[in-house]
């Protein structure tokens, strides 16, 4: 079984209701992403589980064939606010992939994963999280981290929804103290999730402070001018109502 994003977003919403958010305050809390944006988001979150400590390594060859079945070739197209960098360097992995076959070796140890898929999430996380001496998982788990910054930072999942999922991670801290900001960071955004769930009239002031460290993280961090090649006059909408509830939209 996969997990979505989509599918953790919604149960997510889910949760919130059950401990009294009302439906008509989580529809203030939805937003609506670009499909491209959920497409390459929901590949990168899948390939990251077993970094984060929510699925085995064959989740990797997963993503990479679920995200290839659906976008096809057009590997090269930055989907919106994706840093090209961002974008090349998944491509490169991608057209690289190899579906298992018949005489291919396993890693030991690592489930159903080839030598060769195995070397491809590497790649993938090493480039794209850094190699701080801690490991390909820790790497993955930046990784991870900065999917969820950037998606909450660009306005495509509100910061209580995003935040509640960008910390609930086993493999984080408090057993990764020293691997960079993108992990430490988990330990205080599930603290603000916590304190939001259970003191409503903070709740603009905890996701004002979700958001701004969002925005000191993600993808654009490293390479500020970056964007400039990608599409960005995205804006995330959400769903229409007859009556906005009095909730804060940041």
């Amino acid at each position: 079984m996969h997990v979505l994003l989509l599918d953790v977003q919604g149960r997510v919403l889910e949760q919130f209701l059950r401990e009294g958010l009302t439906p008509l305050e989580a529809d203030g809390v939805r937003r609506l992403a670009p499909f491209h944006r959920d497409l390459f988001d929901n590949f990168l979150f899948l390939a990251t589980t077993p970094a984060t400590g929510e699925g085995s390594w064959s989740q990797f060859p997963t993503a990479c064939s679920m995200y290839l079945s659906t976008v096809g070739g057009d590997l090269q197209r930055p989907p919106p606010l994706i840093p090209p960098h961002v974008t090349a360097t998944v491509a490169k992995v991608l057209s690289q992939f190899r579906r298992t076959q018949l005489g291919d070796t396993f890693v030991e140890g690592r489930g159903r994963i080839t030598e060769h898929q195995y070397q491809l999430a590497a790649h993938l996380f090493y480039s794209l999280g850094a190699d701080l001496g801690d490991g390909l998982s820790a790497a993955g788990l930046r990784v991870y981290s900065k999917i969820m910054a950037a998606r909450i930072s660009d306005g495509f999942v509100h910061p209580a929804v995003g935040g509640h999922i960008w910390s609930d991670v086993p493999a984080g801290p408090p057993h990764r103290p020293h691997s960079g900001r993108d992990i430490t960071v988990l330990r205080t955004i599930e603290a603000l999730s916590k304190t939001w769930c259970t003191a409503p009239t903070d709740r603009p002031q905890i996701e004002r402070m979700i958001l701004d460290r969002a925005h000191t993280l993600g993808w654009k961090t490293e390479h500020p001018e970056s964007t400039s090649g990608s599409p960005g006059t995205w804006h995330a909408q959400a769903p229409p109502t007859d009556d906005r509830p009095p909730f804060p939209h940041t």
